[in-house]
């Protein structure tokens, strides 16, 4: 048998799978054609989430992949239905699982929050104290996996309009790069880069005044406003040998001039940070010509240092732009910026079905998502049905008259 012929073999293992990927949202983007489907569906879903239980950590950590793979690349409000399993599921999957397993159980538990609506203030309540004890201890990738969703739960946070889990979040970040609690084991790179990037999307949540918070004058650091602190904290890792942590420390940076400028509109913000300096340490970066440096991690970073120089000295601010079917949503300066990427960062390929379908986001980025009823939906369906059998129609008449031509200059030829 040719690969060609396995690859369309019914029983290819990718093929299958495929194909149960494509059953099991089939709800969510077509629509059951009748009861008895729909409870199919959700008796699928239920015995993915109970075999979240099973006495075998390998199979765990399989329905883990899958549960995770469906609810990021889809999204399925049927998942509510299975909340409170789920949630016991974590629990005990935090509790005993591995390292592995742990990591796979705390992005489910970030999933859920995201789906299930008014749910993420009751999640950070319950897995605050064990997000922050694994920041600390275990495997790197535990670590990087905790932080992580610390962040990202107390960003949803902000949705309800409370900015307290957000700030507390943020204090423990900062003592970690402060007190320089860092892996003995190695890979402190990415733990270091994820602090930096969870300070910037906490930091980029709070009030404009924030940023120029007056410091008591016996902090350890002597800046006197959290500007100053801020920056001093990132120029700390500007140096640092790993490119990501460079970028990240940078992005950091970039940030909280940004914040400053808007700040500056409303008062004077008394800051002893020399911007030149800073400007002459980013624009070294930007040209680095270290042949120790590989000439892809130079592109990116002269890139990416270019479009901070950009605005730190000209006030230039990065754009990007999200269409959810036919509208068009912009976002400008650093702190939306950086949201949008962590969100999309995480979700991945799924990140425009939750866009389109979301009310978190939607309540989030300051935006409307367009409901349809039932009927609206059925007559949708209907009409999107018409136009393909009409372009069906019209590409086979196109066809039958090229093959006439064709046929009438091969007659006329002979």
């Amino acid at each position: 048998m040719n690969q060609r012929q396995k690859r369309n073999n019914q029983n290819n293992p990718r093929k299958t799978k495929q194909k149960r990927n494509e059953n099991f949202v089939q709800k969510e983007n077509e629509g059951s054609s009748s009861e008895e489907e729909s409870n199919q569906f959700e008796t699928q879903f239920q015995e993915l989430v109970d075999s979240l239980m099973d006495s075998d950590s390998i199979t765990r950590k399989e329905k883990y992949t899958e549960l995770n793979h469906h609810i990021s690349h889809y999204y399925l409000p049927i998942v509510e239905e299975f909340y409170d399993d789920a949630l016991f599921a974590i629990k005990n999957s935090l509790k005993k699982g591995s390292a592995e397993e742990q990591v796979l159980a705390i992005k489910c538990l970030l999933l859920f929050s995201i789906t299930v609506e008014n749910t993420t203030s009751d999640i950070y309540n319950q897995f605050e104290s064990t997000l922050l004890k694994y920041s600390f201890e275990g495997e790197n990738k535990l670590k990087i996996a905790s932080l992580e969703a610390l962040g990202v739960l107390s960003y949803l946070t902000t949705s309800t309009g409370d900015l307290d889990p957000s700030q507390s979040i943020l204090r423990h970040c900062i003592s970690i790069l402060k007190d320089n609690i860092l892996p003995e084991n190695g890979g402190h790179e990415l733990y270091i880069a994820k602090v930096l990037n969870i300070i910037s999307l906490l930091l980029s949540l709070q009030e404009n005044d924030f940023i120029g918070i007056e410091l008591s004058d016996n902090n350890e650091s002597g800046d006197d406003i959290f500007f100053d602190y801020i920056v001093n904290l990132g120029r700390n890792f500007l140096e640092y040998p790993d490119l990501g942590v460079r970028v990240s420390s940078g992005e950091l940076i970039t940030l909280a001039f940004n914040l400053k400028d808007r700040l500056e509109m409303e008062e004077v913000v008394d800051s002893n940070i020399d911007v030149d300096l800073v400007i002459e340490i980013f624009t070294k970066l930007m040209k680095e010509s270290s042949q120790k440096v590989s000439k892809k991690k130079k592109k990116i970073q002269r890139s990416k240092f270019k479009t901070f120089l950009s605005s730190i000295e000209e006030c230039e601010y990065p754009t990007d732009l999200i269409t959810i079917k036919s509208n068009k949503i912009h976002f400008e300066e650093w702190p939306k910026i950086i949201q949008l990427n962590t969100v999309r960062a995480f979700l991945g390929s799924g990140f425009q079905k939750h866009i389109e379908k979301n009310f978190l986001f939607s309540a989030l980025f300051g935006y409307q998502i367009k409901v349809e009823t039932r009927k609206q939906k059925f007559y949708n369906k209907i009409s999107k049905r018409k136009e393909q059998k009409k372009n069906k129609k019209s590409r086979q008449q196109t066809r039958v008259k090229e093959r006439k031509k064709k046929n009438h200059v091969e007659y006329n030829f002979m």
